[in-house]
């Protein structure tokens, strides 16, 4: 008995090479698909409070300012604490460890 598979293979036949595939025109005028945009909606309530948040920070940080610009000119502002405190924050970005 012979056994030769599923179906019978005849002779052989040629292979044909790969065509190009045609892209009908109507895919090719099709303008390019837009991503989807965010947005946001802020409620009048939202803003108030983003107003008043900028006015709270611009007012700390004048304050802030004018206590700094009186301890320059009071001969305050430099002292051997803050002198220390930026040069052990210093250390400690540039992985120095004075303890070890």
């Amino acid at each position: 008995m012979e056994v030769r598979g599923p179906g019978l293979v005849s002779g052989a036949s040629p292979v044909q090479g790969a065509k190009p595939v045609q892209v009908p025109r109507a895919v090719e005028s099709k303008p390019a698909l837009e991503m989807p945009r965010d947005e946001i909606e802020l409620s009048s309530a939202g803003q108030v409070s983003g107003q008043t948040t900028e006015a709270t920070d611009a007012s700390l940080r004048s304050e802030r300012l004018a206590r700094i610009k009186a301890e320059i000119d009071a001969g305050t502002y430099d002292s051997d604490a803050k002198l220390e405190a930026a040069m052990m924050k210093m250390f400690n970005e540039n992985g120095i460890d004075l303890e070890g």
